[in-house]
């Protein structure tokens, strides 16, 4: 499945930013809703009509103040960025020392200078936060 990605992230939107064959994210909690059909309601609404992957087609009413926490969504790729940062970096600290510690397609294989080899690893790691912290 793919992702819609906003690009203008600081960009306030207004109601009248609102088009049909957009995509928005902030219309529908949680997903980015493809626009299919807007009306004037007013001078400070409009309805819209619009489709997400999960729900289907629905409709709403979207008032001034609602149209600044949504933003346009501009570009459709495979993937996103959506996830907390700190969870990635130890994630990839953990694949990174993976066979550094031993584990192979999830087995573990010591090497027979384990120890040796550990020892290393935590003065590597400890010359990094060292490095870091002044």
């Amino acid at each position: 499945m793919q992702t819609m990605v906003c690009l203008r992230e600081h960009y306030k939107m207004n109601i009248e930013d609102i088009r049909q064959d957009q995509y928005i994210d902030g219309l529908s909690p949680g997903e980015v809703a493809k626009v299919l059909y807007v009306a004037p309601a007013g001078t400070d609404a409009v309805r819209v009509v619009y489709e997400t992957p999960s729900l289907g087609v629905r409709d709403r009413q979207v008032f001034r103040s609602d149209a600044a926490g949504m933003r346009i969504a501009d570009t459709l790729v495979p993937w996103s960025f959506s996830s907390p940062g700190k969870e990635f970096a130890l994630a990839l600290e953990a694949f990174r020392m993976a066979p550094r510690i031993g584990i192979s397609k999830g087995k573990w294989n010591f090497p027979a200078d384990w120890e040796a080899q550990d020892k290393a690893l935590d003065a590597e790691i400890a010359k990094d936060f060292y490095a870091d912290s002044l």
